[in-house]
């Protein structure tokens, strides 16, 4: 078979497996051919697997997939306006997955077993973990860049922060469900920035036209520090 078969037998066969399973399998989907954008341009990913509609990790299709440096290709794609998990490299029959959080380098040579590496869930304790060290780096930011703001610093403490943070079904991290809920935690803390505003203030935001229609499109505003965009 050419190439080209060997990676469309793969989809044919990664969807297969998929449906036939679907008490293992609930919620997930191999999805096609996907554009997303950089700071490059539209860039097309070859394929990736979602998890309720949440991307869990993306592939890129490389013929000679065992030569490939996985971090090279992982370099190539972090300037794209999407968030994953895992990057697989793969000719169709090999699986590289790169587990793009902990730098880890897992191998496949099967279907289910990249599933099973793919959508592996993360333990309780594991979780709390990871909550407690992303309570320590807003702490830690927060005490070097509001240290003059007792508003901020008593809003950001770690069991307030643990308690607030929540996991999606892609294995992201969180703060609310709902954006629009000027009661919640992350709500009340960006309103700490602004509660020395008169009625007249105006406060600016810059931003590009894409975010502009994506904003007025889904009602929420995206705000990124200097370490979010790294």
């Amino acid at each position: 078979m050419t190439e080209n078969q060997i990676i469309q037998q793969f989809i044919v066969s990664i969807n297969e497996l998929i449906k036939s399973d679907f008490s293992k399998y609930e919620g997930i989907k191999y999805v096609n051919e996907t554009y997303v954008y950089s700071s490059k341009g539209v860039k097309i990913i070859d394929g990736a697997i979602t998890r309720n509609n949440e991307i869990v990790g993306i592939f890129e299709f490389k013929s000679q997939t065992k030569q490939h440096h996985t971090y090279e290709v992982w370099e190539g794609l972090k300037d794209l306006n999407l968030s994953f998990k895992y990057l697989v490299i793969s000719n169709g029959i090999y699986f590289k997955i790169l587990d793009t959080d902990t730098d880890k380098i897992y191998d496949a040579s099967s279907i289910p077993e990249l599933l099973d590496i793919l959508l592996i869930l993360p333990s309780e304790s594991e979780i709390d973990r990871v909550k407690a060290q992303i309570a320590d780096v807003f702490i830690d930011c927060a005490n070097e860049f509001f240290n003059e703001m007792p508003v901020v610093l008593n809003h950001l403490t770690k069991t307030k922060i643990v308690e607030n943070l929540l996991i999606s079904d892609g294995g992201y991290y969180y703060l609310s469900d709902d954006i629009n809920d000027l009661s919640n935690f992350e709500n009340i803390f960006f309103s700490n920035f602004f509660e020395d505003l008169k009625p007249d203030e105006l406060f600016f935001r810059y931003t590009t036209l894409d975010t502009v229609f994506a904003t007025i499109d889904k009602k929420s505003i995206r705000l990124n520090g200097l370490i979010g965009d790294e």
